[in-house]
């Protein structure tokens, strides 16, 4: 029985809350239960919860660019780099994708994204944006050809500049959600995601 429900501010203030017995269940998702996981966190598994979060890429307008994506995306998949992707967010690594050298009047393509945290979109101390989606987009920008350019904005105006078509796709941790169907068109899903329960060890 659940007798109460809380929030907090930071993900590591939830995992401390559950370590001082000041909660007694958290769920996580898998890249921050491996990441707490090697650095020693007193937690224990309760169970792998049925379900996951598919993350996609959204378009507006764009049928032709939306079904090459989803060919890459397939292609990712099945060649295993998603996966291997995955495991190298699980650490501190991170991943570093090897991107053929384009010719110099190679088209751009812009990516509108918001900064939403590792491991999906996040700043360094340089001011680059990094990331699963930000590995992806640049692997999949690539082998079509197109240098990318990425614009960071807020989550609400990277919606309106994909609306206005400012930019050509958005990528930001972003779920399916069937409202923005009618307006907008999702790609298959690029990335699915397992979360834990967890209590104290």
């Amino acid at each position: 029985e659940v007798k109460e429900i809380r929030t907090f501010s930071t993900e590591d203030g939830a995992l401390t809350a559950v370590e001082t017995k000041n909660a007694d269940l958290l769920v996580l998702d898998e890249f921050s239960y491996s990441l707490y996981k090697a650095d020693g966190r007193k937690i224990n598994t309760v169970k792998v919860l049925p379900f996951t979060t598919e993350y996609c890429i959204y378009f507006h307008n764009n049928a032709e660019l939306l079904q090459k994506f989803n060919v890459e995306i397939l292609e990712l998949q099945e060649n295993g780099t998603i996966n291997k992707i995955k495991e190298a967010y699980k650490t501190d690594d991170g991943y570093y994708p090897e991107l053929k050298q384009l010719s110099s009047d190679a088209p751009t393509i812009i990516m509108g994204t918001d900064i939403v945290g590792a491991p999906y979109t996040d700043l360094t101390e340089n001011g680059y944006v990094v990331g699963i989606d930000v590995d992806i987009a640049s692997i999949i920008a690539n082998s079509l050809g197109y240098n990318l350019e990425i614009v960071v904005t807020s989550m609400d105006e990277m919606f309106n500049m994909l609306s206005e078509d400012k930019v050509d796709f958005i990528m930001s941790g972003l779920m399916y959600e069937e409202k923005r169907e009618s307006i907008y068109d999702s790609s298959f899903s690029y990335l699915s995601v397992e979360f834990y329960l967890i209590e104290r060890g």
